[in-house]
Parts: C-alpha cells; sequence; structure tokens
C-alpha cells in the first residue's frame, strides 16, 4: 500500500510539473498553469532614484472567466508594492502594465496570480527591480527602435556638461538656463544607462516612462506607434521629459504634419541651433544647414527634433561634441531624475521641514506625559491614600474605573480640541496651461495632516505621478498600490496624525480659459473660462508690455491696465506671500516627535545646520516657481501673448482626501495665448 501511495505522489509530481511549466529569459519570464499563459516583461531602464517600475503583462485565459489578481509583493515588510484585479473573459488575451512604485531602498520581491486571495501553485515568480542607488546616477536613455543605434558619442557627451543655473537670465524666457560654466558631472561610473525597447514593446500608460529621462526615437517609429502609446509617451513628455525624435526630415516650420504628430497645435515656439552654443573643437558632423536640430518646451518638459539620423554620423570626438550642442541648447537643464524632483524619494527629502502646515503642530508629547503622569499619581497613590483616610478601600472597586474612564474622555475631548476632525493641507501648484491645444501639466506639492486618516488611504487617480517625500525621523510603512478602479495608495501612506507630504505630477485635458484679446482704449481686456476667482493676473500683449489686473470674479472679466513699478511690487507681494522656509518656532516638540535624529539635524533653531539639509538641486517645481519670481521682479517685458495668474482656490489638485482644509495654500497658472 505504501509503495501504491508513493507512486501516485509521484504521478501528481508529474503533472504539477507539466501543467504549469516556466520559460524564462533576461528581464522576462513565461509562466503557464490553471489554464493561464501568462507572459511578464521588467524590461526596461531607470528607477535608481525612484518612479513607477512597469511589468507589461500578457494572459491568455484558456478556461472559464473568472476574476484573477496579479500581484507584486515586495519580500521587505513595508516597502510597497501593487496590485490589479481583473475580469478574465473565456478565451481572451489580456495586456495591461502592472505599475510598481519604486519608494524604498530595495525593490525586490515576487509576481504572483491569486484568486479568492489564494495564490496560484505555479504561477508566482521573483523579481529584481533597480535598487537605489548611492550617488548621481547617468541619465536613463529609453531608445525606441528594432535596431541598436550607435549610442556611444551620446553617453560620451552626457557627463562632459554640467548647466549652471544664473539668476541673472533675461526675463525673456520660460526659463532660461545659463551655461555660465562647463564642468565634469560627478555621475557614478555606470560607463552607460540605456535600454533599446521595441515600438511594440512600450506602455500605454506614461507613468511607465517616470523611470526615464530621455526618450529617442525615429519619426516613422513614433508615427507607426499605437495612439494610446503615442499618447503615454507625449504625456510623459508634458510631465517633465526629454523626448527626441530623430530622421524627421524637415523642420517642423516646414512640416505641419511633424506638429499634429507630436500633439503641438502648431509649428511655433521652436527654438533652432544657436551655433555659438557648440564647443570650438572639431567640426560639427551633423548637417548645419537649414538647422540640426530645433528644441522647444512642451508642458514641463521638452521636445528635440532633427532632421537628420544622428546615429549615422559615426563616432568621435566632433559626433559627440555635437550631442552636446544639442544638450546646451535644451530649454531646461532639469535632464536627470534628481535634477527634475529635488532629490530622491528613496532617501529624505531635504527640504521637508520647509513646507509644513502653518500654525499645525506635532503630537504634543509634552503635554500628553503630563496627562499620563496625573492619571498615574491620581489612580495609584492618591486614590489609594484617600479610601485608607476613609476606611473604605473597597470603594477602590469603582474609583479605580471610574478614574479609567473620566481620563479617557479627557484625553479624547484634548485629541479632538486640538487637531479637530478635518484633515489640513497645504498645497503648492503651478499649472502649464497650453490653450491652443487644450491640455495642461500640473506639478504640486502638498502637506497633509489628517487626525482620522481614511481607512483605506489617500486616492488619486491613475495617471498622476504621486511622489512620496520622507521627512527626518522613521519612515511611515508603505501598502501596496491598488490599481484595479484608481490609484489607491492605502493606510500606510497617510498615517493619523503624522506630517505626510507628497509631490505629484499631472498632465491632463484643459478646456478651462483664459480669454485675453485688446481693448478698443489700447489696454488688454480678461475674461476668465475658469469657475474659480483670479487674486491677480499678469499678461503681456504681442510687444511683451505687461498689464496688470487684480479680483478677476469667477466667469468674469476686467480690463487689464498697464503695470508700472508698484503694481509688480504688489503682485511679487502676494507672490511671495507664503514662502518655503523654516518656521520661526521650530521647538522641541518636534525634537520629541522624531527621537531616531540628532537633535542638531532637527531641533531648535539654533542648532539647525543648513548645510545638512541643502539638495543638489531645487527641482523642477522650484526652478520654475524662481523662474516666475524673476520675470515678475524684473523692470522690463514679459514674452509676448503670456500671463501668469494667481488663483483664489485650488484649480483641481486632488490631495488624495476629500473634505480637507487648505492652509496657506497657493495656486497659480502660467501659459500663453
Amino acid at each position: 500500500m505504501k509503495t501504491v501511495l508513493q507512486i501516485l505522489q509521484a504521478v501528481a509530481s508529474l503533472a504539477l510539473v507539466a501543467s504549469c511549466t516556466l520559460l524564462q529569459a533576461d528581464d522576462e519570464v513565461r509562466l503557464d498553469g490553471h489554464d493561464l499563459q501568462i507572459h511578464v516583461d521588467w524590461r526596461w531602464i531607470g528607477g535608481d532614484n525612484g518612479g513607477y517600475y512597469p511589468l507589461r503583462i500578457e494572459v491568455v485565459n484558456k478556461g472559464a472567466a473568472r476574476d484573477v489578481e496579479f500581484a507584486f509583493a515586495c519580500r521587505d515588510a513595508g516597502f510597497p508594492g501593487a496590485k490589479r484585479s481583473l475580469k478574465l473573459d473565456a478565451g481572451a488575451t489580456t495586456r495591461f502594465t502592472l505599475l510598481v512604485p519604486l519608494a524604498r531602498e530595495r525593490s525586490s520581491g515576487q509576481f504572483l496570480a491569486s484568486i479568492a486571495g489564494e495564490p496560484l501553485e505555479g504561477l508566482a515568480y521573483s523579481i529584481t527591480l533597480p535598487d537605489a542607488d548611492s550617488g548621481d546616477v547617468r541619465p536613463a536613455i529609453l531608445v525606441v527602435s528594432r535596431s541598436a543605434p550607435n549610442l556611444g558619442p551620446l553617453e560620451t557627451a552626457l557627463p562632459q556638461f554640467h548647466q549652471v543655473w544664473t539668476p541673472s537670465n533675461a526675463p525673456g524666457s520660460f526659463p532660461a538656463a545659463s551655461w555660465a560654466a562647463t564642468v565634469a558631472m560627478s555621475w557614478n561610473a555606470r560607463p552607460s544607462n540605456h535600454r533599446i525597447i521595441a515600438p511594440e514593446g512600450l506602455p500605454e500608460n506614461w507613468l511607465a516612462y517616470s523611470t526615464v529621462d530621455f526618450a529617442i526615437l525615429a519619426r516613422d517609429d513614433l508615427s507607426a506607434l499605437q495612439p494610446a502609446q503615442r499618447r503615454a509617451l507625449l504625456d510623459w513628455t508634458a510631465a517633465g521629459g526629454t523626448l527626441i525624435v530623430t530622421a524627421t526630415g524637415q523642420l517642423p516650420a516646414d512640416d505641419p504634419a511633424l506638429s499634429k504628430l507630436l500633439g503641438l497645435p502648431a509649428a511655433t515656439g521652436w527654438s533652432l541651433a544657436d551655433r555659438r552654443r557648440r564647443s570650438q573643437g572639431a567640426p560639427a558632423l551633423w548637417p548645419l544647414d537649414p538647422s540640426p536640430f530645433a528644441v522647444r518646451r512642451s508642458g514641463l518638459g521638452q521636445i528635440a527634433v532633427l532632421p537628420g539620423d544622428p546615429f549615422d554620423a559615426g563616432e568621435g570626438a566632433a559626433v559627440s561634441e555635437d550631442w552636446q550642442w544639442l544638450l546646451r541648447s535644451l530649454p531646461m537643464y532639469d535632464l536627470s531624475w534628481t535634477q527634475r524632483y529635488g532629490g530622491s524619494l528613496r532617501t529624505v527629502d531635504t527640504r521637508f521641514l520647509e513646507f509644513l502646515i502653518p500654525d499645525q503642530r506635532s503630537v504634543p508629547v509634552g503635554a500628553m506625559l503630563v496627562l499620563v503622569t496625573l492619571f498615574t499619581l491620581a489612580i495609584g497613590p492618591l486614590n489609594y491614600w484617600l479610601a485608607w483616610r476613609r476606611h473604605r478601600l473597597s470603594l477602590l472597586l469603582l474609583t479605580v474605573p471610574g478614574f479609567s474612564l473620566a481620563t479617557t474622555l479627557l484625553l479624547l475631548l484634548f485629541s479632538l480640541v486640538a487637531f479637530g476632525f478635518t484633515a489640513q493641507a497645504r498645497v503648492r501648484s503651478l499649472t502649464m496651461l497650453d490653450q491652443a491645444s487644450q491640455t495642461a501639466s500640473t506639478i504640486a506639492r502638498i502637506s497633509l495632516y489628517d487626525p482620522f486618516a481614511p481607512g483605506a488611504g489617500p486616492a488619486f487617480s491613475a495617471d498622476s505621478a504621486v511622489i512620496p517625500l520622507h521627512g527626518p525621523g522613521s519612515v511611515p510603512r508603505l501598502d501596496p498600490i491598488d490599481w484595479t478602479e484608481r490609484q489607491q495608495l492605502g493606510p500606510g501612506w497617510l498615517p493619523s496624525r503624522t506630517r505626510t507630504q507628497f509631490l505629484t505630477v499631472s498632465p491632463h485635458a484643459e478646456r478651462r480659459r483664459l480669454e485675453i484679446r485688446p481693448s478698443g482704449s489700447g489696454d488688454l481686456s480678461l475674461s476668465n473660462g475658469f469657475e474659480i476667482g483670479l487674486k491677480a493676473v499678469l499678461a503681456s500683449d504681442d510687444r511683451g508690455e505687461v498689464f496688470v489686473g487684480r479680483a478677476v470674479p469667477a466667469g468674469g472679466g476686467v480690463e487689464l491696465k498697464p503695470a508700472d513699478a508698484v503694481a509688480r511690487r504688489a503682485f511679487l507681494t502676494e507672490w511671495q506671500a507664503d514662502p518655503l522656509e523654516l518656521p520661526d518656532d521650530l521647538d522641541s516638540d518636534l525634537v520629541k516627535a522624531t527621537s531616531s535624529i540628532r537633535r542638531g539635524f532637527w531641533g531648535p533653531r539654533r542648532h539647525y545646520r543648513p548645510q545638512a539639509m541643502t539638495a543638489s538641486s531645487p527641482g523642477l517645481l522650484e526652478d520654475l516657481w524662481a523662474d516666475c519670481g524673476r520675470l515678475i521682479e524684473a523692470d522690463g517685458p514679459l514674452p509676448p501673448r503670456t500671463f501668469l495668474a494667481i488663483l483664489e482656490a485650488n484649480p483641481g489638485v486632488s490631495t488624495g482626501v476629500s473634505h480637507v482644509v487648505e492652509r496657506g495654500s497657493i495656486h497659480v497658472l502660467r501659459g500663453s495665448y
């Protein structure tokens, strides 16, 4: 009988192996079992400092219709993963991308499929995603091609320059990067950082590109993409990426179809190559007539167009200098992840303390300790002494629970009075509005404090990048993101009574607009198409002359008057009303709430060491904010047909929670008409 059982077990094992097979290659795996064929592809680039890493998944359901959950679970507790539930129709093939947030030092984990919470045996596989890099990382380059272009000259060019931002830039550009110096970047010793992906392998959600710094592809490959793939690539560009399109044949000014392909309303706003920006070394190998490239802003990002194919120019110093010429000509210098976001989301954010909610303090540890001490003395020695004096020790059976109940109610009342019932937020948002294409890109920093955080955690749109900013002290546990209906972060992302900050980026359609046109008196007439009033607005006419208006009601209009020095200073005062700065009373309650940090780092203001909290880059939001401030402060024209408005309320920037009260917020609209 024992022999028969052993034979049956062996047959069952062989049957399981036959039904659950695994075919593996570099950065991809095929799993087969339970009437499911699953192909997981995680070939991608970047992620050393954060972003969403894409797992591109294809599922063939050879069985009956069913609901299946696909997940990536990190090995370490508190490290965020991702999951998504899908209804698989019988015989159907489903393709989707599971986005894994890279918000901790390590991101290794396991892909698995489950039904009703039960993992399916044989449909799991260990995956290693990029871990946090200890130093600055070379920009991550995604090349969309079916062949292997020669990226040697570009890889050589990248470490040989470093843009230096100077506040003396002329306020005629947006933004204005200065090339006052050229020094070597201190990137790590990684010789290259690129990945070649075939066009059909591109994901259809722009968040999948959030780990990428450069995307390079030929015009034919761009036009051959599926509409959703192309839209995702252009949304990523509008969210701060750098897109380089090669082999276009013509410059955008000579090819309206190219502007349409790039999602741009017209062939305007392009800057041609300036030969003065090329170093005086070897002669240029890229064709100079009429121009080797053209560059322009696109939302928060930038696009470069090359009529020729730069990968056919050969190798050597001359080609590298041509690439450096292009890089120097880009409107923005925020080329790498750390430059765009001011650091790595996998480390402590160095400006966390500068963006606290006004007059909002942390848990009053001292007051709580006093209450606990008084409770201990009252329920113990004092209670016993009074009962002993009255020779009624039996009353302890009543006084002890009575004291406990009274203390509990007192602490509850104290908590409600100290923290209130509603969540508080501080938001600093900048929206780049392209009225011609009816699109906008919003970047915002959000500070949250919720006394009763939602049980499910904060929730954001599936098209918004949410970057957690970690302050000094213990880092909260981050739950897996549920992508089934939206971007549900989970309760660990917003603990109750805990300072929490996010940076969000969202490219989106925007039909609201500011109608600005000349009036009969020589001024400008403004009609506010937003359902939100404008505190103040600066606008320029065709010549760049500046006009100002104030208190524009929602849906209303106003005549903009010429802006003199007094009007500009008043606008600047409103702009600087809630700056990023350390609180004047950075007091001991912060110290007690973060005992794991040295007092010299997180203590009273006199112990605060600014050099210990200085980031390598202010980040894209603060770069744009500073540039807008220079435009306001400068006594000169603005770029023609542009505007800058301060809104009276939140224009729709999500904080992740409902019923939130904003304090110290400022919302800015920037665009052209």
